[in-house]
């Protein structure tokens, strides 16, 4: 069979009638605003098979937490934000977070950045995870494409189990209130995935 014989249906007037069509039937679609078109993205994973009992207790992985300071919110306190949110998060899924890693079952960590400072591409060189949105601090000088990454570690194996990013456009200037909301839903979001947690 030839090249020309085996796609000799495109000569063939039907093949185009679907084609007409469907041209025909494009609609203008409307973007629903209860969806950001940047709204926050969250990719986790998890070691197959991990499963967090209740009442297991959590502490800070010891000099672990990671939080990159921009000159345009050195008035906010974005470090203890995320922390209560983490306990926050925790408490409501029936574990308990201690303040000494003694005697932890898990521990846990975070990192926090925008993305002056830790772009995608360092992200998925150390941590191998990305969720990707696709946002530029050039659309809005007032926000900036931020990451929030948060992590477990098996205190008894030392094997992490499980690990969270989170990417959203973060609003540099906002009320603490407001901020503390936004970084509690957000924690909220990634602790949704943690294994047991359901």
């Amino acid at each position: 069979m030839s090249f020309i014989s085996r796609f000799s249906i495109f000569s063939h007037p039907l093949f185009f009638l679907p084609i007409l069509f469907l041209s025909g039937c494009t609609t203008e679609t409307e973007v629903d605003s209860r969806f950001s078109p940047v709204a926050p993205a969250v990719l986790s994973i998890s070691e197959p098979g991990t499963r967090i009992p209740a009442q297991a207790r959590f502490a800070w992985l010891p000099v672990s937490p990671e939080f990159h300071v921009d000159p345009r919110l050195k008035n906010v306190n974005i470090e203890q934000m995320v922390e209560k949110a983490i306990r926050r998060s925790l408490s409501r899924r029936n574990y308990v977070m201690q303040d000494e890693a003694a005697g932890a079952d898990y521990l846990l960590a975070y990192v926090a950045a925008l993305e002056n400072e830790l772009d995608d591409n360092a992200i998925l060189q150390r941590f191998g995870i990305v969720p990707g949105i696709m946002a530029s601090s050039a659309d809005n000088q007032k926000m900036e494409k931020g990451t929030l990454i948060i992590y477990v570690i098996d205190a008894r194996t030392g094997k992490q189990i499980w690990r969270s990013a989170l990417q959203t456009l973060v609003t540099l200037e906002m009320d603490d209130a407001a901020r503390q909301s936004r970084i509690n839903a957000a924690v909220e979001s990634m602790f949704a995935t943690l294994p047991g947690s359901r």
